[in-house]
């Protein structure tokens, strides 16, 4: 992958580094965070999830990580695990005063979320400290948003803790606790 991020770097002439990882779900999220910091006009961040090899599967299912279903049923009381999928998401982060933009990235938070009841367990403490950060990052006061959006793991114990965490932090940050 890393020769492979350097070629695409190579076609387009670019003269910024590259940078990779392999961290699940956030991989567009900590590129783009890492990128963005040292581009001078802009970066590309991008996630790619490809399924090679079913090999992880029967670890994942017997840690109760995958779904028993075949479906995903994100924030529902029947929900089971998570289906393996493919795909891609790419965003450029032009930096502020430089182009017309549709939208902004004002502020991102990333940490682990500390002690948990097992290592798949969350962490309901952990999640409304990182949501807080990214509100403090952002320098956004919680009754300024239009809506939040949430990460579904698709089992019942992770998406209730992931609604109570941003209820909490949503919460603490309009009394200025978040801030």
């Amino acid at each position: 992958m890393a020769i492979r991020s350097n070629g695409l770097k190579n076609c387009f002439s670019a003269e910024a580094c590259t940078t990779r990882s392999k961290s699940p779900c956030r991989t567009g999220l900590r590129s783009g965070r890492a990128n963005s910091a040292t581009a001078p006009r802009f970066s590309c961040a991008v996630g790619v999830s490809v399924l090679l090899s079913p090999r992880s599967w029967p670890p994942r299912q017997a840690a109760g990580l995958l779904g028993t279903t075949g479906r995903c049923r994100v924030f529902d009381a029947t929900a089971s695990g998570a289906v393996p999928g493919e795909g891609t998401a790419a965003a450029v982060l032009w930096r502020k005063a430089d182009e017309e933009q549709e939208g902004f990235l004002e502020g991102t938070a990333m940490q682990h979320v500390g002690c948990a009841a097992s290592l798949t367990a969350p962490s309901c403490p952990g999640e409304q400290e990182l949501l807080c950060e990214a509100l403090r990052s952002a320098a956004v006061a919680p009754s300024s948003l239009d809506s939040v959006e949430l990460h579904g793991w698709c089992r019942v114990l992770d998406d209730g803790v992931g609604v109570v965490a941003a209820a909490r932090a949503l919460e603490a940050g309009s009394r200025g606790a978040g801030k």
